[in-house]
């Protein structure tokens, strides 16, 4: 909440939007969202490649006192067996569908085999492999591409301030080389006729559509 009133007060309003790092949610978080108005959150990890990604995490960690924290997770059912598609979600339950709570947009993951897709995938995955994810699990109706800073950052953007960081692969991918991956990307949806919108919108027409899955 301190982020929360920390953000209202810089831009003058207050987020309706939620992700939680390293997307280790739980009901109980998702009840703070609740009480707190927000409209809708990323946090579930609808995929078993969440257990692949806290290994790998384990490793670029070593050394970094937070490197415990990443096993200190309570939405394991979530990564296992929530829905793909838009639901509501309470401190009821994170992910058995409810008839009211936040609007949870799981992360987009291929049909069958549950392979996700999110930017960052493109510099840690297969390129077959994520090629494949974002083909398929664009084909839904509401799809959405999520970015990490360290995506669109270059090295030099730290290094005159004596800064360095080493567990990120990316980061050592150069700013010209990100931004042609994240042209491509763009290039492909706009050729497939996607309609470019903020979450808050697609979240308020699949709202206002009850285009979620029902209890």
């Amino acid at each position: 909440m301190r982020s929360h009133d920390a953000i209202a007060s810089a831009i003058g309003a207050e987020p309706k939007g939620f992700i939680a790092p390293c997307w280790s949610t739980s009901s109980e978080l998702v009840g703070v969202l609740q009480d707190a108005g927000y409209l809708y959150d990323t946090s579930v990890f609808p995929s078993y490649f969440m257990w692949l990604i806290l290994a790998k995490l384990w490793l670029n960690f070593r050394g970094d006192p937070r490197r415990q924290e990443f096993l200190q997770r309570r939405d394991a059912l979530a990564n296992l067996i929530a829905s793909r598609r838009p639901y509501l979600a309470s401190r009821r339950s994170l992910h058995q569908p409810q008839e009211d709570g936040v609007l949870i947009l799981p992360v987009p993951v291929s049909p069958a085999l549950r392979i996700p897709c999110w930017h960052t995938a493109r510099f840690v995955l297969p390129e077959w492999m994520y090629r494949h994810a974002f083909r398929t699990s664009r084909q839904a109706r509401y799809f959405y591409y999520l970015m990490h800073p360290a995506d669109l950052s270059d090295p030099q953007d730290l290094q005159h301030q004596g800064l360095e960081i080493s567990n990120l692969e990316r980061w050592e991918v150069g700013l010209p080389r990100k931004l042609d991956l994240l042209t491509e990307v763009l290039d492909a949806l706009r050729a497939s006729g996607a309609q470019f919108v903020t979450l808050r919108e697609m979240s308020e027409e699949i709202i206002r559509r009850r285009e979620y899955v029902s209890p």
